[in-house]
């Protein structure tokens, strides 16, 4: 997908600015061009209509944008409270291993480990694609768990509490996982509409007849802007898994923090 490659491969700060001078840059060469070809534009007549319609659309404008940014950062928050369950479930499997004999402790911390460094390439990808070597690392965990041999109460009632935070992990994988599928931002229709109240904004500023030019293309620059930085918020916001606004790999890391902590 576009917007996916332009996330992933182009540096935030770059689409911004490149947006803005597309955006602003090519309102302002049109109402130059529509200035020089209809100079009746000005008129008072033309100007009261215009007034009334750029009222509408710019209203139905806002709250459009407004909804679509509002379900997209809802999407970052969703991805970002699973990544801290799926973190914080292996953050305690990682301090509840200090209660078992040192020789099965160093086995969990060896296991989780290695899941966390696997999951964390496969986060990398960013793609929902499932990487063997987390399925491999998941199964090798649990593995661990079940040949345990309690000593006492506590180590069993530990087994069977990593046991359930195992679930946990995993369930909030496969949540990861597919978010990063098929949360890909706004579907084709959604695109059209987004872009066509876009260009709805940027015409009636253009067609609008301020008789000084020195007032006149200073607004067209202003909604310009405007309507650059909404595209721009939108696509960010549309991968929860890429870009500079996306929900990262932190939870994860954290877990090889503690087991590194947790260490002997």
């Amino acid at each position: 997908m576009v917007s996916r490659w332009i996330v992933d491969h182009v540096p935030a700060g770059l689409v911004m600015v490149g947006l803005m001078v597309v955006v602003a840059g090519g309102a302002v060469l049109a109402s130059m061009v529509v200035r020089r070809r209809f100079p009746g534009l000005t008129g008072d007549e033309h100007n009261d209509v215009l007034k009334f319609t750029y009222g509408f659309i710019g209203f139905v404008y806002a709250f459009f944008i407004g909804f679509v940014v509002s379900a997209t950062w809802g999407q970052i928050n969703t991805a970002d409270a699973n990544a801290r369950a799926e973190g914080a479930a292996a953050v305690q499997m990682a301090s509840d291993a200090t209660r078992f004999d040192k020789a099965d402790a160093e086995r969990i911390r060896s296991s989780l480990a290695d899941y966390a460094h696997t999951a964390i390439g496969e986060w990398s990808q960013g793609r929902g694609a499932r990487s063997p070597a987390v399925d491999a690392a998941l199964a090798q965990l649990r593995t661990t768990y079940e040949q345990l041999r309690p000593a006492n109460d506590t180590q069993q009632a530990m087994v069977a509490s990593s046991l359930s935070n195992l679930d946990k992990v995993s369930q909030a994988r496969t949540v990861r996982l597919l978010t990063a599928r098929e949360d890909t931002g706004p579907p084709w229709p959604l695109w059209a509409v987004i872009l066509l109240t876009s260009a709805l904004v940027l015409g009636t500023a253009v067609i609008y007849g301020v008789e000084e030019r020195r007032m006149h293309y200073p607004m067209v620059v202003v909604v310009g802007l405007v309507v650059a930085a909404n595209l721009f918020l939108i696509l960010e916001l549309s991968h929860p898994y890429a870009g500079e606004i996306a929900t990262t790999s932190d939870p994860l890391q954290e877990v090889v923090r503690v087991i590194d902590r947790t260490t002997p």
